[in-house]
């Protein structure tokens, strides 16, 4: 009998499985790769038309987002910076992954500070992201502090006006589920400024504050040892937040952060749209359901539904089992695209 494993056959089989696996994977509609479209002036990036590239309309103008910057020390290979794989591992459970894959076709910006190197940006465009390339918002009584700079270029996500929702997810999240329905929670809605203009709620130095606003978050869950549900609480936490894009909301941030003194700067982003928002002011933010995500999060999150994990998978050894999800899905996306290279080669 002829030997079927002979050395002529082998590549061909390979090939065949990933095939078969990149079908699998592919079967239901998912946006396409993305792109940069450059137009205008040098260097600015404009976003590329979703129409256009999208086999199928989004049943919503909504988006999922992530911000990376480049890291604070140079590093010989990309993967070791260990947010642009966080970042990659994002972009393959809600866009390809079909446990967690979006079912509405809904896109995933990355923006990217100008100085994360061209192979970084090429990789995330390759894995399916549309990468829009930003620059970085100085404040003078910031000085030259790169960390400063590099949060506080987050505001530049409500710039983002071709959408109606956004949802931003750090770059240390694990997806569980699938997060289409957040843009339905309760939360996620329109809201209406309370229109209290005494001084204390509508300092005059601020700036005009929006007429209608969404900007809805989670509280943090305390620690490791949290309870479930977790506390709710007024402090919040930017890790996982759903905003609507607008030009008056974004030019109001621009002029709070170049108030010196007016928040809190240990995490400047955070502290600065907490102030915004606080629950005792004209633009309280609101509650999104515990269920969505939890930061300090464990094993037990997940195992109680939790969609997305706010946890750095490379700092996980207090936590094995969490450790391990996060490392099968990191070896799921490798190969994923390993298989998707194979095939590219083989024809």
């Amino acid at each position: 009998m002829k030997n079927f494993f002979s050395p002529k056959t082998v590549p061909v089989l390979i090939s065949a499985v990933f095939l078969v696996l990149i079908w699998v994977n592919t079967h239901s509609t998912t946006i396409p790769l993305g792109a940069v479209s450059r137009t205008g002036p040098e260097n600015e990036v404009q976003p590329v038309s979703l129409s256009k590239l999208a086999p199928q309309r989004p049943t919503h103008n909504y988006a999922f987002s992530a911000f990376l910057a480049a890291p604070s020390m140079d590093t010989n290979d990309d993967n070791d910076d260990l947010y642009f794989v966080g970042t990659r591992l994002m972009i393959y459970q809600l866009l390809h992954d079909p446990a967690t894959r979006t079912n509405n076709s809904y896109p995933f910006v990355v923006l990217v500070t100008e100085d994360v190197v061209p192979s970084k940006r090429e990789r995330l465009q390759k894995d399916g992201a549309i990468v829009l390339v930003v620059e970085k918002l100085s404040l003078e009584w910031a000085g030259t502090r790169k960390a400063w700079k590099d949060v506080l270029t987050k505001l530049r996500l409500f710039e983002l006006y071709q959408y109606d929702k956004v949802l931003f997810l750090d770059s240390d999240t694990l997806i569980t589920r699938r997060m289409d329905g957040i843009f339905n929670d309760s939360a996620a809605q329109l809201q209406q400024n309370k229109g209290d203009h005494s001084p204390e709620k509508s300092p005059e130095d601020e700036g005009p504050q929006p007429a209608t606003y969404l900007f809805a978050g989670n509280a943090g869950s305390g620690g490791f040892d949290h309870a479930y549900p977790p506390p709710k609480g007024n402090n919040l936490n930017a890790g996982c937040m759903v905003f609507r894009p607008a030009k008056d909301l974004f030019e109001y941030y621009l002029h709070l952060a170049q108030l010196k003194d007016r928040f809190p700067g240990r995490t400047p982003e955070q502290s600065l749209w907490s102030y915004a928002h606080r629950r005792d002011g004209n633009m309280p933010w609101t509650q999104l359901h515990y269920d969505w995500n939890v930061n300090w999060a464990t094993w037990n999150d997940s195992l109680h539904g939790i969609a997305s994990l706010h946890s750095k998978f490379w700092e996980l050894d207090h936590d094995p089992k969490l450790r391990d999800f996060a490392m099968s899905i990191k070896w799921k996306m490798e190969g994923y695209w390993e298989g998707v290279d194979a095939t590219k080669y083989a024809s």
